[in-house]
């Protein structure tokens, strides 16, 4: 397999992943709006604990989910990087194809935690727990 295929598969594997995390984080939403609307409509005896709790757990299981899914794009984005620093000439041999060492393996802990501490991957489920917390305590304000 020459390098330009296997660019080309990487991407392809890369898109599949980035669309996979967008369909996570829908479910996400379309998930804690439902519960938001069983807490304020009324028709449920979810108390404002209940709904902490069960808000946050969700958050949670989907963030790890997420995680899951960010390891191996990371990994390609890392291969897609070395494949294509060889058709720019700044590495003179081609070591690949490499797609199945690249992706396979186990998803290391150290790697997941290394992702979860970037802003850009913990900040859209910190917002969405204190989003949690505050209809929470609101709503037994009013």
């Amino acid at each position: 397999m020459n390098p330009e295929k296997e660019l080309e598969i990487i991407e392809s594997i890369i898109d599949r992943l980035e669309k996979t995390e967008y369909t996570i984080r829908g479910w996400l939403i379309a998930l804690i709006t439902g519960l938001t609307i069983a807490l304020y409509s009324g028709k449920t005896s979810i108390d404002k604990w209940k709904f902490i709790v069960l808000g946050l757990s969700i958050i949670i299981v989907f963030l790890i989910i997420e995680i899951l899914h960010r390891v191996p794009k990371l990994k390609a984005f890392k291969r897609a990087d070395e494949i294509e620093k060889h058709l720019r000439g700044e590495i003179a041999k081609y070591d690949g194809p490499k797609i199945h060492l690249t992706l396979s393996g186990k998803r290391k802990l150290k790697e997941m935690l290394k992702d979860l501490i970037k802003i850009q991957t913990c900040l859209p489920y910190i917002l969405l727990m204190l989003f949690i917390l505050s209809l929470g305590l609101c709503y037994y304000l009013k």
